[in-house]
C-alpha cells in the first residue's frame, strides 16, 4: 500500500485539476499514471492516490470562492413573501 503525501502548496487551479483527471483517465487504460500539479511531477500507482489528489485539488478550489464551496439559500414559503 503507497502513501500518497502531498505538500501543502499554493493555490491548485482548474488546469491542475484537468489534469489530474487526464491521468485518472490514463491510469484506468494503461494502469500507471504520471501527472504533473504545481511543478511537481506524481506518478501513481493506484486510483486511490489520484482520487485523493483531485479530492485536495477540489477542496481548496472550493475554499477560493468567495462562498468557500457551500451555497446558502434562503427558503421563503409561497404566499409569505
Amino acid at each position: 500500500m503507497h502513501t500518497c503525501y502531498i505538500a501543502a502548496m499554493a493555490s491548485f487551479s482548474t488546469t491542475d485539476r484537468d489534469a489530474v483527471v487526464a491521468a485518472m483517465v490514463r491510469f484506468a487504460t494503461d494502469g500507471i499514471a504520471t501527472v504533473s500539479v504545481g511543478g511537481e511531477t506524481v506518478t501513481a500507482k493506484s486510483l486511490d492516490e489520484l482520487n485523493r489528489l483531485l479530492q485536495v485539488i477540489n477542496s481548496d478550489l472550493a475554499a477560493d470562492q468567495e462562498h468557500f464551496g457551500i451555497r446558502l439559500t434562503k427558503l421563503v414559503p409561497p404566499g409569505t413573501g
